[in-house]
């Protein structure tokens, strides 16, 4: 899965964010990747709205690809537990519809996700 944080109050700079954002997704190996876009500073009044985000990220092109955005802010914690539940719930699914017999698979029973904010503001994202 891929995690990508924008400053969803920086109009100036989302185009370097799509660029960077799609030469990531090239990869051979994140082919079949879930996005997870974090639309961060949403408690700034400039902050670009979901549909902005995804039309300006170019994220209606990804065909079949699974992708969200959700809302964030960094400061108040707003967001972050329903966007890590979302990627959740998709790497799951990626995960039983894996057609690789010969690993195992770890997402094959459900797991449960409790993570306090906190734990969350030490996670490092990638």
């Amino acid at each position: 899965a891929i995690v990508f944080v924008v400053d969803s109050s920086d109009r100036e700079r989302i185009p370097e964010a799509r660029k960077e954002l799609h030469w990531v997704l090239a990869e051979k190996e994140l082919e079949n990747a879930a996005v997870l876009v974090l639309g961060n500073k949403q408690d700034l009044s400039d902050a670009m709205s979901s549909s902005e985000m995804a039309d300006k990220l170019g994220l209606h092109s990804l065909g079949q690809r699974p992708w969200y955005i959700q809302k964030t802010s960094a400061c108040s914690g707003y967001g972050l537990y329903e966007g890590l539940h979302w990627l959740s719930n998709n790497i799951s699914n990626l995960a039983d519809s894996c057609s690789y017999n010969h690993f195992p698979n770890p997402f094959s029973r459900p797991h449960k996700i409790d993570l306090t904010l906190i734990e969350i503001e030490n996670v490092i994202l990638l």
